[in-house]
């Protein structure tokens, strides 16, 4: 009988030892969230974030892994159209619970944080639509270094098709964007640009590429383009750009690229990228604060902002729209004192009724542009009255042109010359009261023109001088 209670008691506590070793498990588990209705401007509108198991439980610094998705997983950023980010690559991976926890590389060992931004387009449609350039990739990497606790040293790029062409774009777009990233992965991507992957070789940015052979969509061509001319760059990148041409056929080489059981030279795509950090780059502007709020009369908006640091900072410019996409320039002021931080506030007197945008950006010496966030400012005067205006005047390769009015639909926007003959034909929709839109003129002469609005039941003519 004694015998059989310290059976009994044996069994119940390698049973209670199991069941400690399972909640640990679950416990170390990495979360993934949804995160809809994020915005970083232009194309942003949800991300999915996965984060280390010990993210939330210590102060620690983590590398982070920018995922940027294919043509096929574009959507508005909503939790139904984030899904699509399940389909393939690094999501996939963790939502099946094939992506590691951890990674050990040079006897250290990492947990990435996973951030997967969405881009928007019209998919249904069966056109293009929108997709990031250079800007937004980077934009997306201003907004996840502001909001997580990453290792500015380890910021890592990749993407699959449309998403491994932004990748390249976003790195290569200049020198000092591709120095601040540790390494960069593409797989099928797509679009060559020369001189963009000679900024990658000139930053000495570590780049290893994916393709099938028999790839029908983007062509291994085009990687191996880019591979030859970074490594062409003079002098010569250290370490030089690889290539992985996979004997397959079809577009999808991210299936096996990333695969944590493919290895080359005994490490995967994230060992591969976890033996590389980045030089120490100064940031030419960090923001502490940033806001646009109405003046308590509700005429003006007020945009302010703070800094902690300026470098090579050259001037801010202050851009306005109606519907959060095109943005016309609202103000620019010059950069105050270089190595310190500065307070700024720009007023914007007229601006539009109702809802509108506000988006700060950052020029440096050397004309290269950061764009911050998007503020949004909800301005209601009371007095409901109409207005349509058309600045600036004289104008030389634009004309804003803002409309405070009911009317709704498609505009029927037209330039003619001084005798009445129509240079230009345009059609905007108008889904909202607030409108703000940029018509190009760089291609009209010099002299005196009008701008004849059409629209149901609205017509509104307006004189401007082109410079």
């Amino acid at each position: 009988m004694r015998g059989f209670y310290l059976t009994v008691k044996v069994g119940f506590i390698l049973l209670l030892l199991q069941s400690l070793i399972i909640v640990n498990v679950f416990s170390q588990s990495r979360t993934i969230t949804k995160r809809p209705g994020v915005r970083i401007q232009p194309l942003v509108y949800g991300l999915y974030e996965s984060l280390p198991a010990t993210y939330n439980t210590t102060s620690n610094l983590y590398p982070v892994l920018i995922f940027l998705h294919g043509l096929g997983e574009r959507g508005n950023g909503s939790v139904g159209d984030l899904d699509k980010l399940e389909n393939n690559g690094v999501i996939k991976r963790i939502k099946a619970g094939t992506f590691p926890e951890t990674f050990t590389v040079n006897s250290q060992t990492h947990s990435f944080i996973v951030i997967a931004p969405q881009y928007n387009g019209d998919v249904n449609s069966g056109q293009l639509g929108p997709y990031p350039g250079g800007e937004t990739v980077n934009n997306t990497i201003d907004y996840v270094l502001a909001n997580y606790r990453v290792d500015p040293s380890r910021i890592y790029v990749a993407g699959l098709s449309g998403g491994g062409a932004f990748t390249w774009y976003g790195a290569g777009m200049t020198i000092n964007a591709a120095k601040r990233l540790a390494a960069i992965v593409t797989m099928a991507g797509a679009g060559t640009f020369p001189d963009w992957a000679r900024n990658i070789g000139k930053a000495n940015l570590p780049m290893w590429s994916f393709c099938n052979s028999g790839d029908d969509a983007f062509y291994v061509q085009v990687t191996n383009e880019w591979v030859q001319i970074v490594n062409e760059t003079v002098p010569t990148p250290s370490p030089l750009a690889k290539k992985t041409i996979f004997n397959l056929p079809g577009h999808g080489s991210w299936e096996e690229a990333t695969n944590p059981a493919y290895r080359e030279n005994g490490k995967n795509i994230y060992e591969w990228m976890l033996t590389y950090q980045s030089g120490s780059v100064v940031l030419p502007v960090v923001l502490a604060t940033y806001t646009a709020t109405a003046s308590p009369d509700a005429k003006k908006v007020l945009v302010t902002w703070t800094t902690t640091q300026e470098q090579n900072n050259s001037f801010f410019t202050i851009a306005r729209s109606a519907d959060g996409i095109t943005f016309v320039p609202a103000g620019k002021l010059p950069a105050k004192t270089q190595g310190q931080g500065n307070s700024y506030t720009f007023t914007d007197p007229s601006p539009l009724e109702g809802t509108s945008y506000y988006r700060l950006s950052q020029t440096d010496l050397d004309g290269t542009t950061k764009s911050f966030d998007i503020k949004t400012v909800n301005l209601n005067t009371g007095n409901g009255a109409d207005k349509v205006r058309t600045y600036p005047n004289p104008a030389n390769d634009y004309l804003a042109l803002e409309i405070s009015h009911p009317v709704k639909g498609m505009l029927n926007v037209q330039i003619l010359n001084t005798e009445g003959k129509i240079i230009t034909t345009r059609l905007y929709s108008k889904p909202f009261r607030s409108f703000l839109q940029t018509i190009p003129i760089g291609g009209l002469k010099k002299g005196f023109y009008l701008l004849k609005i059409t629209g149901d039941n609205y017509l509104s003519t307006q004189r401007f001088v082109k410079q």
